[in-house]
């Protein structure tokens, strides 16, 4: 299945960005340092992360509006382990422990059945998987509150 990174709706920042940037450069004449940063918040608004998980490989995808910059394919044999950890008070995360190369942290995914589906390849895979303390504190909220939305349904639909 494929996944997306969320992004925030960020153009309103960007906007604002770009007219203090210009509007200060003009009044001081200093080095358009707010420009710059309007150009590094355009540049990240436009980055896209795509994660597409399949029975045998996992591929990582870097993207800037519709062009690739990176992509990275891993096999089973590629990947250490699977860390799942919890990022804020109640964000998943998870981290892609490779033998060569960099790790791919996965965080903020669109739609979150991305964890059933990394432990379900590693299950497959025989690819160790941990999960912290802390993740499996936010993976009992969560399944508290599907159960209680689950039990307010049926109360409500008698």
């Amino acid at each position: 299945m494929e996944y997306k990174q969320v992004q925030p709706p960020a153009l309103l920042y960007i906007i604002s960005t770009f007219t203090i940037g210009i509007l200060y450069s003009l009044a001081t004449k200093h080095s358009p340092y707010f420009l710059i940063i309007g150009i590094f918040m355009a540049v990240s608004f436009f980055t896209n992360f795509e994660v597409k998980v399949t029975q045998s490989t996992f591929s990582y995808k870097i993207r800037f509006y519709k062009f690739s910059l990176y992509k990275r394919i891993l096999h089973p044999e590629d990947i250490r382990e699977i860390r799942f950890t919890r990022t804020g008070w109640k964000e998943k995360k998870a981290i892609i422990c490779t033998h060569k190369g960099r790790n791919v942290p996965l965080l903020l995914f669109t739609p979150s059945t991305i964890f059933a589906e990394l432990a379900r390849f590693s299950e497959e895979n025989a690819i160790t998987l941990i999960k912290t303390n802390e993740y499996s504190i936010v993976e009992k909220s969560e399944r508290l509150k599907q159960e209680s939305l689950r039990y307010e349904r049926k109360r409500l639909d008698r």
